[in-house]
């Protein structure tokens, strides 16, 4: 499991937009974190580690539909998948194309929503966005993966869009 929470800045707060995220492993690990920046589009180990993945922007595809994502590898460059909105929802190709899981948004209401990532009929991952507090600023994202390593879906990929559902939870 892992925390996404959006790193706090004045004009973040504002504008309820950031542009740094933090990621944790719940429970916390030194191992296990990471940081994405919109910025630069890089998923990095933290403290000061390597960048492990990044996520470029696609074109739009026409004024009311939304942007697909390109998430390849930091060393190599060799893409590992797409992030497509379809809706409210979104598809993770992996790299050949093809569908790896659908990830609909399930559960909305105040303060809460839920977006479970299923391949085929088998629920791989939950991303819970909620209110830690009174206001939107303690609102972040949780990533819970249901499924073993082995089961085929790619995690660094479900890590790749939990920046970009906590975004438009929020």
């Amino acid at each position: 499991n892992y925390s996404v929470r959006p790193r706090p800045t004045l004009l973040g707060l504002v504008l309820r937009a950031h542009s740094e995220y933090d990621i944790q492993s719940i429970p916390p690990r030194s191992s296990a974190r990471f940081s994405f920046s919109w910025r630069t589009g890089r998923l990095r180990r933290e403290p000061g580690g390597a960048d492990l993945l990044v996520v470029t922007p696609g074109d739009r595809q026409g004024v009311l539909r939304g942007r697909s994502y390109l998430v390849s590898d930091a060393a190599t460059g060799a893409p590992i998948g797409t992030l497509k909105p379809i809706g409210p929802d979104w598809e993770i190709l992996d790299a050949n194309g093809i569908l790896a899981a659908r990830v609909v948004d399930e559960k909305a209401r105040i303060g809460f929503r839920c977006y479970v990532a299923r391949a085929g009929a088998d629920v791989v991952c939950r991303f819970t966005w909620s209110l830690q507090g009174l206001t939107v600023a303690s609102a972040g994202l949780d990533v819970e993966f249901i499924s073993g390593p082995d089961a085929g879906f790619d995690r660094a990929l479900a890590l790749a869009l939990a920046p970009i559902l906590e975004h438009k939870a929020r």
